[in-house]
């Protein structure tokens, strides 16, 4: 009796207690949090990297010839398509040349053809006086002739013989002769020409060095051209940013002159060594500058995308926890803070790309999130933009 009277009041004890317990979780205020909806985003990686613009082709024009400048269109600005006169060099010394090299390239040609002539009689006499001599011979064997006929049948075919080697000899010469005086003609046509400097490619003079009335010797630097219908930027990339990127890559950059404006190129060039001042590897970009807005000197702001990422999970680095090497977030689940472990593929600017754990739809908690464990009760009090 007395054991049973004791089970009555130590299952009447026990109810009071659950029942205390429970009244006292109800009591327990919930956490005030922030969250945010997890969705899908879209995410462009890029290297970012500033470079001056320069023009794709620039060159320096040199005088081949020397001589006073009779003329001289250079002014620094100044628009010159290709085979624009820049200067004229006095020509009458070259015309004099040429004139005689003229005449002497019509000797040449009178002498060749006085050489041709020649060479026919003297073949023909050489020819005669072989069989002249091989019949003398025979004679001389049968004791026909006299032993001074053959010995002038001899020296009559060794002298025309002779005569015919003269001639093919002047032949020789002859051609020689015209060869130069035809390269001679050349040469005085060309130091004629160049007596007229024109520009090799068109663009723009940024710099001159002579004045009509000056006198100028050959290779004397005459202007500086530069063509900026199509530019280059230059720009320094480290070891881990130059491998993600590719010849032919397009790219967009910026100038500060522009604002808003955004121009289009493309990789070039990508340098197969750093420059050890700076250790990073050097990358041509090319672009088209139509309307010759861009000027070299001016400082161009490239980016290049190299991944693009699709629908893809990512939540701020700052929402994640880590315990034990794990690393974790909280999601809100029926009014309780549920723990979720993530796995993290990637960082990037400080947000976090989710290969696994949370899932597009789910609601996830942003701010309060360090003073709560797994199973708390929560109250959301607003969204985390």
């Amino acid at each position: 009796m007395i054991r049973f009277l004791l089970l009555i009041g130590f299952l009447l004890l026990s109810g009071c207690s659950t029942e205390q317990e429970l009244t006292a979780a109800r009591d327990i205020p919930a956490i005030p949090v922030k969250v945010t909806k997890v969705v899908g985003l879209d995410l462009e990686r890029d290297i970012k990297a500033t470079g001056l613009i320069a023009p794709l082709k620039e060159v320096t024009v040199s005088s081949e010839v020397g001589g006073r400048v009779k003329e001289a269109n250079l002014k620094i600005g100044r628009w010159v398509n290709k085979g624009d006169i820049l200067i004229k060099v006095d020509d009458e010394l070259p015309k004099i040349a040429l004139a005689r090299a003229e005449a002497h390239l019509s000797q040449a040609k009178t002498a060749l053809e006085t050489a041709r002539i020649q060479l026919q009689p003297a073949e023909k006499s050489a020819e005669i006086a072989g069989r002249n001599l091989e019949r003398t011979s025979s004679l001389f064997t049968k004791e026909n002739v006299s032993q001074s006929r053959l010995e002038g049948a001899e020296i009559e075919a060794a002298s025309a013989s002779a005569a015919a080697r003269s001639a093919k000899t002047q032949i020789d010469l002859a051609k020689a002769n015209l060869a130069e005086a035809e390269a001679g003609l050349s040469l005085t046509k060309k130091q004629l020409s160049d007596t007229v400097l024109t520009a090799p490619v068109s663009g723009f003079i940024t710099r001159y060095n002579i004045e009509a009335g000056e006198m100028v010797a050959p290779g004397t630097p005459v202007a500086d051209l530069i063509d900026i219908s199509r530019i280059k930027v230059e720009i320094g990339l480290t070891q881990e940013e130059a491998v993600l990127i590719r010849k032919g890559q397009k790219v967009t950059f910026t100038c500060d002159p522009y604002p808003g404006e955004i121009f289009k190129g493309k990789i070039s060039a990508i340098g197969p060594k750093a420059r050890p001042a700076s250790n990073l590897f050097p990358v041509e970009i090319t672009a088209r500058n139509p309307e010759n807005k861009l000027r070299p000197g001016m400082v161009a702001r490239v980016k290049i995308i190299y991944q693009t990422l699709r629908d893809e999970i990512l939540i701020p680095q700052e929402v994640i926890l880590k315990q034990s090497n794990q690393e974790y977030v909280f999601v809100a689940q029926a009014g309780e803070a549920e723990q979720r472990v993530v796995e993290v593929s990637d960082r990037i600017k400080g947000q976090a790309l989710i290969r696994s754990g949370l899932t597009k739809g789910e609601i996830l908690i942003t701010s309060g999130h360090e003073r709560i464990k797994d199973g708390d009760k929560i109250i959301e009090v607003g969204d985390d933009e």
